[in-house]
C-alpha cells in the first residue's frame, strides 16, 4: 500500500493537470456569460450593451482590410483588383490559368518529337529505367518485417 505522502503527489499532479482545461473552460463559459448578457439587453432595448471582456477587434475598427470603411464600389474594385494579383500570379502549369490547354498541347507536340527521334535502343532502356523504379518504389512502400529489424 502507498503511503500518504506518495499518495498526496499523485493527487496533486492530477489536479495540477486538470487546472489549464478548468480555466479554459471558465474563460469560455465567461465569454458565452457576456454573449448572453449583450443579447439580453439587445432584446430588451437597453441603450448600451453590458461590457464584458472584450474578444478579437472591436467592431467598426475596418480590421487590416478596411472592408466596414468601403462602399460597395469600393469594395467591387478591391476584389477585381485583388482577382488581378491572382491571376497574375498562376504559373501556365496551373490548369486554372487561361492558357493552360494551349501550354498542354505544346508539351505533348515536344515529348512526342523527343520520342520519335530517339532510337528503338533508347526507348527500351527508358521503359526499363520506369519499370525498375515502379518495382523500387514498391518495395520501398512495403517493406518486409526481417529488413525493418534487421536495419534497427
Amino acid at each position: 500500500m502507498k503511503d500518504d505522502r506518495e499518495l498526496n503527489r499523485y493527487a496533486a499532479s492530477g489536479m495540477a493537470a486538470y487546472l489549464p482545461g478548468m480555466q479554459y473552460m471558465i474563460e469560455l463559459m465567461q465569454h458565452e456569460l457576456d454573449e448572453f448578457r449583450n443579447r439580453l439587453a439587445l432584446l430588451q432595448e437597453m441603450k448600451e450593451p453590458v461590457e464584458g471582456r472584450k474578444q478579437g477587434r472591436p467592431k467598426g475598427s475596418g480590421g487590416s482590410y478596411g472592408w466596414e470603411g468601403m462602399t460597395p464600389e469600393e469594395r467591387s474594385a478591391e476584389m477585381k483588383r485583388r482577382m488581378q494579383v491572382h491571376k497574375r500570379k498562376l504559373l501556365v502549369t496551373h490548369p486554372d490559368h487561361p492558357d493552360h490547354a494551349k501550354w498542354v498541347a505544346k508539351m505533348a507536340r515536344l515529348h512526342r518529337a523527343v520520342w520519335a527521334k530517339k532510337t528503338k535502343a533508347e526507348k527500351e532502356a527508358w521503359k526499363a529505367k520506369m519499370a525498375a523504379g515502379k518495382v523500387k518504389a514498391a518495395a520501398k512502400k512495403h517493406k518486409p518485417a526481417v529488413a525493418l529489424a534487421a536495419a534497427s
